[in-house]
C-alpha cells in the first residue's frame, strides 16, 4: 500500500483543471440526463486547459527530478464515473502523471480529503471548498475564471501566497479590521520574536520547502520558487520573517507592499497559482495569473465581519486619528489626510465616495498613495459648510459602500 506522508497530495476538480463552463452550464439549465447525453456525445473532444491545469503539470514535473515521488495529484468529481471517461481521455491526451481519481456520482468530495489524505484541494465548486476547510483536513481554495493571454513559465513552479489569514492564522488580521492599523502595527512588534500561528496553509510551504530541499540535494538549484505578497510592511514585516525562520521554511521571495497592487506583482513574477483571501485582491490577481480564494471558516471571527460589512466594531471612525490634527494646509486645500490606521474602511483604490453632512451630499475624490497618507479630497464647498478648522474632530459613519455620513464630535 503506497504511504503519500512525505509527498504533497493534491485533489483537484475536473472543473479546475479543466475548462467544462459549458458542460456546467448544461448541467444547470437542462438536468443531469441531457449532461451524461452531452459527455458520451463528446467523449473523444479533448477537453480545453482550466485555470490550475498549469499548476498541476508543473508539479507533476518537479518527479522528475527526484528518485522519489514529491507530489501526487488525484482528479475528483461529482459526476458519475461514466461521464468521468472524457475526462479521463484528456489527462492521457496531456500526458498529465494523474493515476488515481475519484468520481462520487453528486456525493460530497469533502469526505474524501482524509481517506485519500489530501493536503491541498483545488475546486470551482464553493460548497466542496467551504466543507473541506470547515473540517481542517486539507488545505483548500476556489478557483476563480483563467486569466486571458496568460502564458506559463514552462521552466520552473511559481506559487504566491497571501499572508494572515493564509500561510499565518487570521488573529493579527483581525487586530488590524477591528482595532484599526496602529493596534496591528503595535501587536506585531510587541510580539516581534513570538512566531505567527498557523493558518490553513502552513503545511502545504511547509512541504513544498520540504520538496525544494530534497531537489537541491540532487540539483545547484530548484524550479520550485515560493514567494509571499502581503499588505504588511514596516514594522510588521519582521514578525513574519522571524516565523519563517522558526518553521524552517525558505521562501524566494517576500513581497512587504504596504499598499502597492498585488496584480502587478503577480505578473511579473509569472505565478502559476495566487491564494488569497480577500476578493478585493483577486479580482484583479485572477485577471492576470491563475488564482484561487482561500475561504474564511464558518465559525471564523473575520468571516462574521464580512457578513456585517466589515464593521460591527469599528462601522464609525474619526479624522484624524488620536495624535494628528487638521492643518490650516490641509483647509486651505479642502484636504483630509486618511493615515494608515483607518485606510481600511474606505475603498481599496481611488474613487469618488459620498459624504453626507447637514443632510448634503458632497462628491469628493479619494487619492491612494504609497508610502504616505491617502487624501480625500472635500472641496472648499464642504469646508466651508462645515466650518472645518483646526482642532475639529470628525466622526464617519458607512452608509454603504463608498457613501459616508460626517458629523463634527
Amino acid at each position: 500500500m503506497p504511504s503519500f506522508e512525505k509527498v504533497l497530495v493534491v485533489a483537484i476538480s475536473t472543473r479546475a483543471l479543466f475548462d467544462l463552463e459549458e458542460e456546467n452550464r448544461i448541467y444547470h439549465e437542462q438536468g443531469a440526463d441531457a449532461y451524461r447525453a452531452y459527455q458520451r456525445e463528446h467523449e473523444e473532444d479533448i477537453l480545453k486547459k482550466g485555470t490550475a491545469f498549469y499548476l498541476v503539470e508543473a508539479l507533476l514535473g518537479l518527479n522528475k527530478l527526484s528518485e522519489e515521488r514529491l507530489v501526487e495529484v488525484i482528479i475528483m468529481s461529482k459526476n458519475s464515473p461514466e461521464t468521468g471517461i472524457r475526462v479521463l481521455n484528456s489527462i492521457d491526451h496531456y500526458n498529465l502523471d494523474i493515476t488515481r481519481s475519484a468520481f462520487t456520482g453528486s456525493e460530497p468530495l469533502s469526505i474524501y480529503m482524509k481517506p485519500f489524505t489530501v493536503d491541498l484541494f483545488l475546486s470551482r465548486d464553493e460548497e466542496d471548498v467551504q466543507k473541506t476547510i470547515d473540517s481542517r483536513v486539507a488545505a483548500a481554495a476556489l478557483i476563480y475564471d483563467p486569466p486571458k493571454d496568460y502564458v506559463a513559465d514552462n521552466d520552473s513552479v511559481r506559487i504566491a501566497f497571501d499572508a494572515d489569514a493564509v500561510l499565518f492564522s487570521e488573529e493579527s488580521e483581525y487586530i488590524y479590521k477591528t482595532q484599526g492599523m496602529a493596534a496591528f502595527h503595535d501587536n506585531e512588534k510587541t510580539k516581534v520574536q513570538e512566531p505567527l500561528k498557523d493558518g490553513p496553509y502552513a503545511k502545504v510551504l511547509r512541504m513544498l520547502s520540504e520538496i525544494q530541499r530534497k531537489i537541491q540535494e540532487k540539483h545547484k538549484a530548484s524550479p520550485l520558487r515560493i514567494a509571499i505578497l502581503t499588505a504588511r510592511n514596516s514594522p510588521s514585516h519582521k514578525r513574519v520573517l522571524n516565523t519563517l525562520r522558526y518553521w524552517n521554511v525558505q521562501v524566494d521571495e517576500a513581497f512587504f507592499l504596504g499598499g502597492i497592487k498585488k496584480d502587478e506583482i503577480l505578473k511579473a513574477f509569472k505565478a502559476h497559482i495566487f491564494f488569497d483571501d480577500q476578493e478585493a485582491h483577486l479580482e484583479k490577481a485572477a485577471l492576470v495569473v491563475p488564482s484561487g480564494k482561500v475561504p474564511y471558516s464558518t465559525n471564523s471571527a473575520l468571516r462574521n465581519l464580512d457578513v456585517e460589512t466589515l464593521s460591527i466594531l469599528k462601522h464609525t471612525f474619526r479624522i484624524p486619528e488620536q495624535n494628528n490634527v487638521i492643518t490650516t494646509s490641509d483647509i486651505s486645500k479642502g484636504i483630509l489626510r486618511i493615515t494608515a490606521g483607518i485606510d481600511f474602511m474606505l475603498p481599496n483604490e481611488a474613487e469618488q465616495i459620498t459624504l453626507v453632512f447637514d443632510n448634503k451630499d458632497y462628491i469628493c475624490k479619494y487619492t491612494k498613495r504609497i508610502g504616505r497618507s491617502d487624501l480625500l479630497n472635500v472641496g472648499k464647498r464642504f469646508v466651508i459648510h462645515s466650518n472645518l478648522s483646526t482642532g475639529d474632530v470628525l466622526a464617519f459613519t458607512v452608509l454603504s459602500p463608498g457613501k459616508y455620513s460626517v458629523d463634527k464630535i
